[in-house]
């Protein structure tokens, strides 16, 4: 199994990479170590941190850290080979897996500029132009992470991949943010629904792409929502959920209707419509009262004919 270059990162390589300083030293010697990264060492890394109950703790020599014990190098390296486009994808992926290995957060792997600099590459490897190859073990790298690593004491992490799976349009994935061990309902929930307004209401444009975008994004409203709402009855908790959904959703849909541009209206209409019919009359009803209080109010610029 081939080992990441570890001994040869500088410590100090760290601080240097995430400052933005490129000429010093210490971030000569990471590039140089970057150089001789093999896509099989990356691979072993991913492999071993996301092993079924993989630990910080356990895992073994090069793969979890330099000598010093230090975890700044493996940081700094794996954000050296984001930065490389032939590298970008396999780093990405076993960063993800490091963060979604137990004891990552203690071990600072959850460094918010390593965040940043993730986030940064994972928007341009799920970017609808993106390779297929490069795609797929991305996402896969966080489904597994928001499966296995609970973000409730890690809001800015949960907030980042919130917003990075809704501009993708990566339903399966963001649906795993709603999880109760990332945060509870009435925080969770709107953060979702917000994220996915500017799909809905056809912020991007009218195009064939937005309006297929669109109905993606009604389908996922309708089954979150569905699933939120049949905890309902079964436990407090699932009581308190099915309400933030309930609220949540009402939002979602009052927003949406305002932020409609006027050359965008008819089909944002066409669009709230089909999630209409697949929420519980409750929702339905409590819109409609909101349609009709806004009717003459000139922030809302609809019509019967809208309608």
């Amino acid at each position: 199994m081939d080992e990441l270059p570890l001994d040869s990162v500088p410590k100090a390589a760290f601080a240097d990479w995430t400052s933005g300083v490129r000429d010093s030293a210490a971030v000569a010697a990471l590039e140089e170590a970057a150089d001789s990264v093999t896509l099989s060492a990356l691979a072993s890394l991913r492999e071993v941190c996301g092993a079924p109950g993989s630990s910080w703790a356990t895992l073994l020599g090069g793969v979890r850290r330099n000598s010093s014990g230090e975890v700044e190098p493996l940081l700094a390296l794996l954000l050296a080979l984001l930065a490389r486009p032939n590298t970008a994808a396999p780093a990405a992926s076993a960063l993800l897996a490091a963060m979604s290995c137990g004891g990552a957060a203690s071990h600072g792997v959850f460094h918010p500029l390593v965040l940043f600099e993730l986030t940064k590459a994972l928007r341009l490897l799920l970017d609808e132009g993106a390779m297929e190859e490069d795609r797929t073990p991305v996402l896969d790298g966080i489904r597994q992470l928001l499966e296995r690593s609970p973000l409730r004491s890690h809001a800015e992490v949960h907030a980042q991949l919130i917003a990075l799976l809704a501009g993708v349009g990566a339903y399966a994935q963001l649906g795993l943010c709603l999880g109760d061990t990332h945060g509870d309902a009435e925080h969770t929930l709107p953060a979702v629904m917000r994220a996915v307004l500017p799909t809905l209401a056809l912020e991007h444009g009218t195009d064939a792409k937005a309006l297929s975008a669109q109905r993606e994004c009604v389908d996922f409203v309708a089954l979150a929502v569905e699933g939120q709402l049949s905890m309902a009855g079964v436990t407090e908790e699932g009581g308190k959920r099915a309400a933030a959904a309930l609220q949540a959703v009402q939002a979602l849909l009052q927003r949406a209707s305002v932020a409609a541009h006027d050359r965008a209206r008819d089909k944002v209409c066409a669009g709230l419509a089909r999630l209409l019919m697949r929420l519980p009359p409750v929702a339905s009803d409590a819109y409609v009262g909101f349609l009709i209080s806004c009717m003459t109010s000139d922030d809302l610029l609809m019509t019967a004919d809208d309608l």
